[in-house]
């Protein structure tokens, strides 16, 4: 009879999560499949091809690794099962063995406590068991902001409510004090819009699993809408990428970094689109001109952009048409904020520039070096409001080229101050009115 164990293919890393695969192997047979189940590389022993005692973890790890055990020990039963009935097992009997143990564990494993429901429910998205409304996988950045937000909710029951919260409470009164808890911890005003987004989100999966009929965080005054400072954010003009594309350097990694910077203010996407540019992304349009073609990783739609400026070609050329890689989307944005305000400085970019943040419930306004208010995800704002500014694209263009499909959340990257505003406003008068 056919033997069946767990093995993981990844090399173990401190702080990082492995795939549990399922070994399947007799004299006639060997088969070997990921299960789709990671846990934490430190709790998998590579001896015994098995989860180690965990319970001395945080009860979030515990709830985890309970759910994980589950599954291996359910697709080892039913794989030994299937041999006994019929020994000439196939890949394709194993992998149906694993998609029904998941189906399983949704229909009969769901917990009913928010406590364990919670991390439930980001492992299922890790896993990808838990789908986007459009059918896709959660991007890695959607699932550590719900983690984020699982540590603080479970501070805030632990210091501040000093209780554990059900899916019954939450109502406006916990949301008030949230807010409270909140302000109190200093959190800008984006973190905490962000994480009473994943709140709601939360409770509403848990309706629709039928966990509770609690509906008060649909109520108007449980809002998602939470106040912001108006101060403008930072970008940066033509003459400054300018600035940017002409400096020598010499150093591998801030010659990467700016090149993949620029080509963001030449595509206005965002940075996990324009640092996956490759060779077979690259279109050549009727009219002589290349483009960028490609689905958005966030938002799954397919754009077609014109490289906004020559300079991109040059930088497409001196890369081959594949730019550099620098690991995963999340490295490349962390490599990316570290050196760009680096380079900004060579460059130049150092008056003054004053920022308004909502945090604490209170608007901190702060100086600083205009390069230190740069980070990878400027590139995309500066390629907005340039085109926007000089006026050669209307906003129905530039919507096209950035992939917003509504004009709200298009405004937002439009950074010109009031003066820059009135100013427009005062040329376009000018051309009509020679007399203003």
């Amino acid at each position: 009879m056919a033997s069946v164990s767990f093995y993981t293919r990844s090399i173990i890393k401190k702080d990082s999560d492995i795939v549990i695969s399922v070994l399947v192997r007799d004299t006639n047979t060997l088969i070997r499949l990921s299960t789709g189940i990671s846990i934490p590389s430190d709790l998998w022993d590579n001896k015994k091809g098995a989860i180690k005692n965990y319970y001395h973890h945080s009860s979030d790890v515990v709830s985890r690794m309970d759910i994980a055990k589950k599954q291996t020990e359910s697709i080892r039963d039913k794989i030994e099962l299937f041999i006994a009935k019929n020994p000439d097992i196939k890949t394709s009997d194993v992998k149906d063995i694993v998609k029904d143990t998941f189906q399983d564990k949704m229909a009969n494993t769901i917990p009913f406590r928010m406590n364990e429901y919670i991390p439930f429910v980001i492992e299922q998205m890790k896993t990808g068991e838990r789908k986007l409304p459009s059918g896709g996988n959660y991007a890695k950045g959607t699932i550590k902001s719900w983690g984020v937000f699982w540590k603080n909710w479970q501070r805030f029951q632990d210091e501040y409510i000093e209780r554990n919260i059900s899916f019954g409470d939450v109502s406006v009164s916990i949301y008030n004090k949230l807010i409270d808890y909140f302000n109190e911890q200093d959190f800008t005003a984006d973190t905490q819009r962000k994480h009473i987004t994943t709140l709601k989100a939360i409770m509403n999966y848990a309706y629709m699993d039928k966990l509770h009929t609690n509906r008060d965080y649909t109520l108007p005054h449980f809002s998602k809408q939470i106040k912001t400072a108006e101060g403008v954010r930072v970008y940066l003009t033509d003459t400054e990428i300018e600035s940017i594309f002409n400096l020598e350097l010499t150093d591998e990694m801030l010659d990467k970094v700016r090149d993949l910077f620029l080509i963001g203010c030449y595509t206005a996407q965002r940075v996990s689109d324009y640092a996956t540019i490759t060779k077979d992304k690259i279109v050549d349009l009727k009219n002589g001109y290349k483009a960028f073609s490609a689905y958005q990783t966030k938002t799954k739609h397919k754009v077609t952009v014109p490289f906004l400026n020559g300079n991109a070609v040059n930088i497409l050329n001196k890369w081959k048409f594949n730019l550099p890689s620098m690991g995963g989307i999340e490295s490349t944005a962390t490599l990316i904020n570290r050196h760009i305000k680096t380079i900004c400085r060579m460059a130049g970019i150092i008056e003054p520039f004053t920022t308004e943040t909502m945090r604490g419930g209170k608007i901190i306004v702060e100086t600083k070096d205009k390069c230190a208010c740069v980070s990878s995800h400027t590139a995309r704002r500066s390629a907005i409001t340039n085109f926007f500014k000089n006026g050669l694209l209307d906003v129905s263009d530039l919507m096209f080229l950035s992939g917003h499909k509504t004009e709200k959340a298009f405004n937002g990257y439009i950074c010109l101050s009031d003066s820059e505003r009135a100013e427009r406003i005062a040329e376009k008068l000018g051309k009509t009115n020679n007399n203003l």
